[in-house]
């Protein structure tokens, strides 16, 4: 193997004889691929047809339509043309249930039935008569480009579980107790994960992505349980509503899947408050949390958002949010994550990115949606307050509180949470991975609303976040980092702390309204880590002794090309839902070794390995990463790698990340693949 140009050295690869089948699943929503999809088997030979043959009429060339998108469904804003009746295509209602003469009964299906190529012409010359590309904001297709917005990093030796969740409940603060209030929240989570009765479970699914963003809200409300006691008593509950049913571009699952499209997410929050509708008056206070989305890169010929307005797939999640916010919802959106590649438009993405758009106001949430008398509603602007925002956009900090790497530009407006290695739930329970990127920020947050609500159900959403924003910790973040429009009125970011917010709540309470909470110490900010504990700590130094190395690696200043031209299209093909990192990937700091352990379902091809470390730069005042790419060497389900980093530099590791070039021989596709690497002093 050769590390770049390094010397030559050996390294041991162990690949598993037997792998399981390929479980795809999305991970960090990333931009659109430059590698053109391979052409149909059709196209590729000469045609068949002989000369001496007459020719027959030409046959329809199949719709060819931007990455993610088949051409068979499609999103309109008005009824379809009589003359559209006894096609192949068919017409419904996108939300059933909505009154005439309502905002939400205006957005109609359109989709395909029949058994070849969708006929986009016919559907497009009866419903508007111009080209498809026209009019987006009438008729547009409704495309596969909505994602979860987090990295798994599975952990599959029995106890890295215990040490990821036992570490985040630690950093969150979600292991010590605080009095909970009695007023009822439902926190909605809208994800990968199936729709619940409402009774307060969290099913797992296909995709475990929305069973750890649920359990991490409802911990973050109700704290941990302790040892293998139930969980707390609590008066949030969780539900959820399935928004990524697919598994494939035209495949769907009621047991979830990897992804959806922007239809499929504004039908789940409009279920989200339906189901809230149905508790008796007086109902609880509603948190729907969005760690999910598509990125702004995806115009409206992808039914994305671009400067000349949103498509019709977007107008539909945006009218559902508006919905939302009028029956007093407080909506909280993952920033989205950065996924390398030139062509990374700067700024949050969708739905955060409507940050900057204002919730509706009274008069409008009683002219355009079904709003119930005496609901609770959003708090209205006045000439001394700007109008509220329709959404909470949260980006993500590591254990220092300091930005991910993956932080993307000019996403961050006001309000932060912890992002990397978010894991919740029964320590003994299944094993699903931790997550990192700002999916667990929103849930975070969510939880931190919920927890504050559970005191101060007299607060309007807007109330909630101020009360947040005022009890959080001030972080140092580059300019760049900044949403434009937040820096003037909210020049701090803060990082949302638990603690923090419990006295907060405590600090607002008139009189007896409130318990007294007992004293906290917020995170300290002093650890990029925390050990495992002693039990798991023996069971990973026996493993990590496994692994050997008999060469040196040199580090780079510049990061390599391999993360700036490669980036993946995860509507078409996410990366799997066991990551890279299935086993562990682990950077022990005082041995200066890094193990690496492929997860045995993995069936891409990983070359290009890079390690980015970044580290705190002298006298701790900035931030810098150290790349170390290791080529020559090809890694798939079952390697293991091991070899040493004795130039790391002296400065203080804070966080630590692996990229591949992978390919996808199934696909024929190519991407870049990043995964989060676990720090050991």
């Amino acid at each position: 193997m050769l590390i770049d140009s390094a010397h030559v050295r050996r390294a041991i690869v162990s690949r598993q004889l037997q792998r399981a089948s390929l479980v795809i699943a999305a991970s960090l929503l990333v931009a659109c691929s430059d590698i053109d999809p391979p052409l149909p088997i059709e196209d590729l030979g000469p045609r068949s047809d002989l000369l001496t043959r007459l020719p027959g009429p030409a046959a329809a060339s199949p719709w060819v339509g931007p990455t993610g998108c088949t051409g068979r469904r499609w999103i309109g804003t008005r009824p379809p043309p009589a003359s559209l009746r006894g096609s192949q295509w068919t017409s419904t209602p996108l939300f059933p249930e909505a009154p005439e003469g309502f905002a939400l009964a205006n957005y109609r299906v359109l989709e395909w039935t029949g058994s070849g190529d969708a006929d986009v012409d016919e559907l497009v010359g009866k419903y508007r008569g111009t080209d498809w590309r026209d009019s987006l904001e009438t008729l547009a297709p409704d495309c596969v480009i909505v994602g979860p917005l987090g990295s798994p990093s599975a952990d599959v030796l029995k106890g890295l579980r215990h040490w990821d969740i036992t570490s985040f409940r630690t950093r969150i603060g979600t292991d010590r107790a605080l009095p909970l209030g009695a007023h009822p929240v439902q926190i909605a989570i809208v994800d990968s994960s199936p729709d619940s009765d409402g009774g307060g479970d969290i099913p797992l699914g296909t995709n475990s992505h929305g069973y750890t963003m649920g359990w991490i809200a409802r911990e973050m409300a109700c704290g941990a349980p302790e040892g293998g006691a139930p969980p707390p008593k609590c008066a949030a509950e969780i539900s959820t509503h399935l928004a990524l049913p697919r598994t494939s571009n035209e495949s769907t699952s009621d047991a979830g899947g990897y992804f959806g499209t922007p239809a499929e997410l504004a039908v789940a929050i409009d279920d989200a408050v339906k189901q809230w509708k149905l508790n008796p008056w007086p109902r609880p206070r509603l948190v729907i949390n969005l760690s999910l989305g598509w990125q702004p890169e995806l115009d409206r010929s992808s039914g994305g958002v671009d400067a000349a307005g949103a498509a019709a797939p977007a107008q539909a999640v945006l009218e559902a949010l508006r919905n939302a916010s009028c029956h007093g919802a407080l909506i909280v959106a993952a920033a989205g994550n950065e996924p390398g590649g030139e062509a990374v438009q700067p700024g949050a993405t969708f739905p955060a990115a409507w940050q900057d758009a204002h919730a509706p106001t009274k008069h409008e949430c009683t002219a355009y949606f079904d709003v119930d008398d005496g609901e609770p509603l959003a708090s209205e602007g006045t000439d001394e307050v700007p109008p509220p925002s329709l959404v909470i956009a949260v980006g993500g900090t590591n254990y220092l509180g300091a930005p991910m790497a993956v932080t993307r530009p000019g996403s961050v407006s006001r309000l932060v949470a912890p992002a990397l290695h978010g894991a919740a739930g029964d320590v003994a329970g299944p094993h699903v991975p931790a997550l990192t990127g700002t999916s667990v920020s929103a849930a975070v947050l969510s939880g931190a609303a919920a927890l504050v609500w559970g005191h101060r159900p007299d607060l309007d959403p807007t109330e909630v976040i101020a009360l947040l924003y005022s009890s959080a910790i001030p972080i140092q973040i580059e300019p760049e980092l900044r949403m434009e429009a937040y820096v003037a009125d909210h020049p701090e970011v803060r990082e949302v702390d638990r603690c923090s917010a419990a006295a907060g709540v405590a600090a607002s309470c008139a009189g007896a309204a409130c318990p007294a909470m007992p004293p906290c110490t917020p995170w300290g900010r002093d650890r990029m880590m925390i050990a495992p504990p002693p039990q798991v700590l023996d069971g990973v130094e026996r493993w990590l002794g496994e692994f050997t190395s008999d060469g040196e690696v040199e580090s780079h200043a510049e990061p390599p090309s391999t993360l700036q031209h490669l980036v993946t299209a995860p509507w078409v093909h996410p990366q799997p839902e066991i990551p890279p990192c299935g086993s562990a990937c682990i950077l022990h700091l005082g041995e200066q070794f890094l193990y690496v352990s492929i997860d045995p379902k993995i069936k891409m091809r990983l070359n290009d390995m890079v390690l980015t470390v970044r580290y705190m730069a002298g006298g701790g005042t900035g931030i810098e990463d150290t790349y170390y790419p290791v080529t020559g060497v090809e890694m798939s389900g079952g390697s293991t790698l091991g070899f040493d980093l004795s130039s790391l530099p002296p400065q203080r590791a804070v966080e630590a990340r692996l990229t591949w070039t992978a390919f996808d021989p199934e696909m024929d596709q190519m991407s870049t693949v990043t995964d989060s690497v676990k720090l050991l002093e």
